[in-house]
């Protein structure tokens, strides 16, 4: 029998509902806001996938058999304590139709049949009956393990539960200052991904930032190692016009994809 992994946690409540197929929330949001606002953060692999009745829907139809629900093993929990669960297994549910669900996980399994490991974080709602359930949206940070960079998998350890900081962002880009390079600014805690992707520059603060007061109460973006390489590497390819990145190493600032366009054009160019 399978057991619903509850948190005792405040609930906080972001206007999702799975059977009203609502998801009001802003899309372009920080992993550590999402962090922040989830009521369960943990990672683990999908077992398998079911259309399934919301907890006390069973006996009511097929009208309210309009849910997903994954069946997931628990392998690490970063935020929300657990009161119990059967052999760590739990149940999240989500909608199957609209824009609100996440149906298509299980799709995204690879090609070698590698496990399905992520990271789910998400809401605890509760039905008209009373019962409550775990529900993930496209209002939650959902990500395969593998796709997270070192520095979003060390702030689910630890950076991201600072959740002091307001992390906004910016949905064109801003007239800053007199280059593209402005931006981006690091004394504040606003990020801008929409001009990074016109751009084709890295998001920095999405995947190495945190956010921090520091001793004033002031809010700013933590410059890490790797955020501040990114940072700079980002803000000299503005300036100049031209990818900053001229080592093996400098493609470390990229993830996926762009790490692997980024070492071909090095060693293209290292072969000029």
């Amino acid at each position: 029998m399978a057991h619903t992994l509850f948190l005792t946690i405040l609930l906080f409540f972001v206007g999702t509902t799975v059977s009203g197929q609502r998801c009001n929330c802003n899309y372009i949001s920080h992993p550590q806001t999402r962090f922040c606002q989830a009521h369960f953060a943990f990672r683990g692999s999908i077992l398998n996938a079911e259309k399934a009745a919301l907890p006390g829907d069973r006996d009511r139809g097929y009208l309210y058999n309009q849910n997903l629900r994954y069946n997931v093993s628990v392998d690490e929990i970063f935020k929300g304590e657990m009161t119990y669960m059967t052999e760590h297994v739990v149940s999240l549910f989500t909608p199957t139709g609209g824009i609100c669900g996440k149906p298509g996980l299980l799709q995204s399994q690879k090609e070698d049949n590698s496990e399905n490991d992520f990271l789910f974080t998400g809401d605890i709602a509760v039905t008209s009956q009373g019962y409550k359930y775990l529900v993930i949206t496209n209002c939650n940070w959902v990500a395969r393990w593998e796709d997270l960079t070192k520095e979003q998998q060390e702030g689910l350890n630890g950076f991201y539960s600072d959740c002091g900081c307001e992390i906004y962002p910016r949905s064109e880009a801003l007239d800053l200052g007199d280059t593209d390079a402005d931006n981006f600014q690091v004394e504040d805690c606003g990020f801008n991904p929409i001009s990074a992707s016109i751009l084709k520059v890295t998001d920095c603060e999405t995947n190495f930032g945190h956010c921090m007061e520091d001793e004033d109460q002031v809010c700013s973006w933590v410059s890490s190692p790797t955020f501040a390489e990114c940072f700079a590497s980002r803000k000299s390819r503005l300036l100049l016009g031209a990818a900053a990145v001229t080592t093996r190493k400098g493609c470390n600032i990229y993830t996926g994809k762009q790490r692997k366009k980024c070492l071909l054009k090095v060693m293209k160019a290292n072969r000029l």
